[in-house]
């Protein structure tokens, strides 16, 4: 990704927000703009995102069952957030509804642009005081291989790919399924191609759709 152009969809409802946002990422090289005062599908961007930039979670919640539909359209979708507080229970809450980018108020114009490159090319941006948070978080939630769906035949999964798929269901991105288990980004890429050629699935949200576990993100 580091040599190729990033489509970047920002949206937010505030004019001046999306104004300087704009400006800010029209100026850099290798950047696709889309910007959007809301996310709907008339607002739909004509390029398929690499990254989806919003300025608050309010479009994350009312809009979650669209950013679903985009999610499944655009499987390598990753979702940023910026100008947010540091709560932790909000950061929890929207890492499980997928955002691998979490910007607090106090981000420069750099930061936010460092981190749009950053969560495109497959890495997850968050503040170092939620470190702890989010290691917490996944200690107190093991994989559970009794969320797997019935309607799968025995043996039409290995036990490593019924692991993955609560991960998946959780929101967690390829990078952070891989630090979990100590293994390559890649190795996990592989998994959840098999997993999907398994199940008849194109997308995590299929895949989800198709093994009846809600997601949680």
């Amino acid at each position: 990704m580091a040599h190729q152009e990033i489509r970047l969809f920002i949206v937010s409802g505030n004019r001046l927000v999306r104004d300087v946002l704009g400006r800010l990422f029209k100026t850099r090289s290798r950047i696709a703009v889309t910007i959007a005062e809301q996310l709907r599908p008339s607002s739909r961007p004509i390029f398929a995102p690499d990254v989806l930039l919003v300025d608050t979670a309010k479009p994350l919640i009312e809009g979650q069952n669209y950013v679903r539909a985009m999610r499944n359209d655009f499987p390598n979708l990753k979702i940023a957030l910026m100008s947010m507080d540091a709560d932790e229970s909000v950061f929890l809450e929207m890492v499980r509804r997928g955002v691998v980018g979490y910007l607090l108020r106090d981000a420069s114009a750099s930061d936010i642009a460092a981190a749009v490159r950053t969560v495109a090319e497959g890495q997850a941006v968050f503040p170092p005081q939620f470190s702890r948070t989010l290691l917490n978080f996944v200690a107190q939630h093991p994989v559970n291989e009794s969320t797997m769906p019935t309607g799968l035949l025995p043996g039409s999964l290995t036990r490593r790919e019924r692991q993955l798929v609560p991960l998946v269901a959780r929101g967690l991105t390829n990078k952070e399924i891989a630090a979990h288990f100590n293994l390559s980004e890649q190795t996990i890429k592989n998994h959840l191609h098999r997993i999907c050629g398994k199940v008849g699935a194109e997308g995590r949200v299929k895949l989800l759709e198709v093994c009846g576990i809600p997601a949680t993100f």
